[in-house]
Formats: C-alpha cells, sequence, structure tokens
C-alpha cells in the first residue's frame, strides 16, 4: 500500500504469530488507521490492514522472496488464519485527513466481499510489480499535484535544523541514558534502532526506537514501569534540549517504542 505517514502506538515482536480475530479485537474502537504485520516462514511477507472502526476496510500483502502482491479479498483469504514463525506488529493510527487519502490512493485494495479460494490464489502466475513514474501514479490514482501545504501535513518536513537534530540525537541519546542509569544497574547492553524527526502543524515529531538490556541487583515489582519512565524522560529532555541549542521553537511529540528487559544478578 501507498501509506501516510501516521503516528506508532503500538509495536511489538512476536513468535508463532497468528493473523486471527485476536488481531482486531485489541484495537481500540475509535482506531483509525493502519496496521502492519512484517512476518516470516519460508519467505518474508509484509502486509497492511486499513481500519477503521474495528473493521478492516482494505488490505494487500507482498511476498517479498516470489514479488507476488495480493489485493482486497484475495490478500483477506490469504491472510486469514495465517502463521508466521517471527513477525514485528505495528498499529499506526490516522487523522480523518490521512485516512482518506489512504483509502482514495489504496483503491484497488478496497474489501468487496468476494469469496476467494486460497489454493486458486496461490497458483496466480508471479507478476513483477510495475514500476510507475510520478506522471503515471499520479494519473493512476486520479490524484491532483499536491501543494507543498499537503505534503507537508502528510508526510511532515524535514530542514536542515530537523535533520541536525536527528544527528545530535542519534549521537548522544544513548550514552545520556546509561549515565542516568549509572547508579541502578550494572552490566547494560543497549542500542538505538530507529531515530527519525520531522516538523508538522507546528509540532517537531520524533519515532525513537531503542532496545536495551541490563542487570539489577534486586529485581522488585514495579521496577521496569519506573526503567520505562526514567528512560522516557531521559530522552524526552534529551531533544528538547538539542532543540533549544538549534533555536527549534516548537511544541514536542515523542514517539519511544522501547524493548526493555531487565534481569537480576
Amino acid at each position: 500500500m501507498e501509506l501516510p505517514r501516521g503516528t506508532s502506538v503500538h509495536y511489538s515482536e512476536r513468535e508463532n504469530f497468528i493473523v486471527d480475530e485476536g488481531v482486531f479485537n485489541s484495537i481500540e474502537p475509535d482506531f483509525k488507521g493502519y496496521i502492519r504485520i512484517f512476518g516470516k516462514n519460508e519467505s518474508v511477507e509484509d502486509a497492511y490492514f486499513l481500519i477503521k472502526n474495528k473493521k478492516v476496510i482494505a488490505a494487500d500483502i507482498t511476498n517479498l522472496g516470489t514479488n507476488q502482491i495480493f489485493k482486497g479479498d484475495e490478500a483477506m483469504a490469504i491472510l486469514n488464519g495465517k502463521r508466521f514463525g517471527t513477525a514485528t506488529v505495528e498499529f499506526m493510527k490516522f487523522d480523518d485527513f490521512m485516512f482518506d487519502v489512504a483509502l482514495e490512493v489504496n483503491e484497488e485494495c478496497i474489501l468487496k466481499g468476494k469469496k476467494v479460494s486460497k489454493e486458486e490464489i496461490v497458483k496466480k502466475e508471479v507478476i513483477p510489480p510495475k514500476k510507475l513514474d510520478r506522471e503515471t501514479l499520479l494519473k493512476k490514482y486520479r490524484i491532483k499535484v499536491p501543494t507543498d501545504e499537503t505534503i507537508v501535513k502528510l508526510f511532515g518536513e524535514k530542514n536542515e535544523k530537523i535533520i541536525a537534530l536527528e544527528e545530535e540525537c542519534k549521537s548522544e541519546i544513548l550514552s545520556i541514558i546509561k549515565r542516568g542509569f549509572f547508579k541502578d544497574s550494572m552490566f547494560e547492553r543497549i542500542s538505538l534502532e530507529g531515530f527519525e524527526a520531522f516538523l508538522r502543524e507546528n509540532s517537531i515529531f520524533c519515532n525513537v526506537k531503542i532496545n536495551y538490556q541490563c542487570f539489577v541487583l534486586s529485581l522488585k515489582d514495579g521496577m521496569e514501569g519506573t526503567f520505562r519512565d526514567k528512560i522516557e524522560k531521559l530522552a524526552e529532555d534529551t531533544i528538547k534540549e538539542k532543540m533549544r541549542k538549534l533555536g527549534l521553537k516548537y511544541r514536542l511529540s515523542v514517539n519511544l517504542m522501547l524493548n526493555l528487559k531487565l534481569h537480576k544478578t
């Protein structure tokens, strides 16, 4: 699917993951956006569900090994009950404007309620996806050339200062977190898996992904929550300080995806 940038509200890594009703039952009733499942068995597959009011509106799945792409009802037939050995699952939330654009651009993926046989689908000839140039893509989806204002609203904006903010935070945020936990933990294993910043509607949005494992002398109830809160505050304070030095006078929204594991020594 071609999708706007949304706001991540859930991220998890799963083993022996099955695509079933449980995935959709966990969604908040007013959720509007998409679920992405990036899974692996014999091959790697990338699946998307466009969701509104706990209902799947559109879907597609791509087999990255064979280049097979299934859309709409075919995708749902393939995905229903599908099992992945390992998978990452992410929920991305949209506002009304983003959802409407996603629906219009991905018209071929909209479900029509057609009953499809999974056996017939997998026999389809593998046709590599065509690479469309910009003009062909706009014509195909009947999209008017977007204004600069629309582009910024959908995907956010980067400028030299935003890029400088990303680079400075990437180089220092881990060392600041380590120093913050010097007295609380012993051996640490920490890595920054991703850091992205963009400007949209007078706010700076930062998506931060951190893996953090450490040993503690005493593993107490509620300690993991305390660690999470402290890491979130350290990350946010670091970004705010970098924004101040760069003269970025905007509101800040931090989306922290933290894989935290505490072990008792």
